[in-house]
């Protein structure tokens, strides 16, 4: 357990690792977060970590939501892919296109929203963002 949240290490995913694949994953997983805050040198490294745990297994994830402002950087999501694609092209690690997916059906919005309230101790009476949700 990490805090109140069931977690998985490093150790633990290079034991079980073969047969499993991996990818870069969303915007907020940890090697784009390393390049929005750690910097671009940082999340090479981490990248460079994950493809030696599943190599040939390893993906690049590209979304394209057209984020602007990620985190309150400045920095694009567009501007992540870039990086990523560079790394992509310099290790020849394969990307593919990915999009979120949290619920298949409209109506189990409701029921997402009520998940994410639970993690993150909200109300679902909260405004969030622009007021566009």
């Amino acid at each position: 357990m990490y805090s109140k949240w069931p977690r998985v290490d490093r150790e633990l995913i290079k034991q079980y690792s073969e047969g499993l694949i991996a990818t870069t994953c969303c915007i907020g997983a940890e090697v784009p977060q390393a390049i929005l805050h750690k910097g671009e040198e940082a999340a090479e490294k981490i990248l460079l970590e994950w493809h030696a745990i599943f190599g040939d297994d390893y993906f690049i994830e590209l979304q394209r939501h057209n984020i602007e402002d990620l985190d309150g950087t400045g920095i694009s999501q567009e501007a992540i892919n870039q990086i990523l694609l560079k790394w992509s092209k310099k290790y020849k690690i394969p990307a593919i296109a990915t999009n979120d997916s949290h619920y298949v059906d409209e109506q189990d919005a409701n029921a997402h929203d009520i998940l994410l309230c639970v993690n993150t101790g909200e109300l679902q009476a909260t405004p969030i963002g622009k007021g566009e949700n």
